[in-house]
């Protein structure tokens, strides 16, 4: 597995926090994707994900007008090819991300505050899941698959 198949693509940012979306916009060029939009809630988002159609949807979860859950619905159901990558407080939280893996893979959470090499680790696992996934299952020793994420540049605390 090498490069990064993320370089010049499109994304789209919602996110409630001017503040967030600046820094997710700093993050994402920084991982070399181009910026499309910005959307400060579920509906802005959807509005310019349909008019974009980004390969990245960098959604929040808590917003106004339409949260990012119903957000990443109606996107999975128009643009089943657009990744979505949840970046929110929630992430953190185990029993939220459990309760959501019904529908969204524990890959496509990033935990708020973050940094640019955050971003593109979250970009590595949304873009090659069953590399990552290879890693960390089977009988493998758990110091040997922190060792081959960490040669992916994946961080793993």
């Amino acid at each position: 597995m090498s490069g990064k198949p993320w370089v010049g693509r499109t994304v789209v940012i919602i996110d409630d926090s001017q503040q967030v979306r600046e820094s997710l916009e700093v993050a994402f060029k920084a991982a070399g994707m181009k910026v499309v939009g910005m959307g400060k809630n579920g509906v802005e988002g959807l509005d310019l994900v349909n008019q974009h159609k980004p390969e990245i949807a960098s959604i929040d979860i808590i917003m106004p007008e339409m949260d990012g859950i119903e957000c990443m619905k109606l996107i999975r159901t128009k643009h089943p090819e657009v990744r979505c990558m949840f970046v929110t407080w929630l992430a953190s939280e185990v029993s939220i991300a459990q309760s959501l893996a019904d529908f969204i893979p524990a890959h496509a959470f990033q935990a708020k505050p973050f940094n640019n090499g955050d971003i593109e680790s979250r970009l590595k696992l949304l873009y090659f899941p069953p590399q990552v996934a290879s890693l960390t299952r089977g009988n493998a020793k758990e110091e040997d698959a922190i060792e081959d994420l960490s040669d992916l540049g994946i961080k793993v605390s």
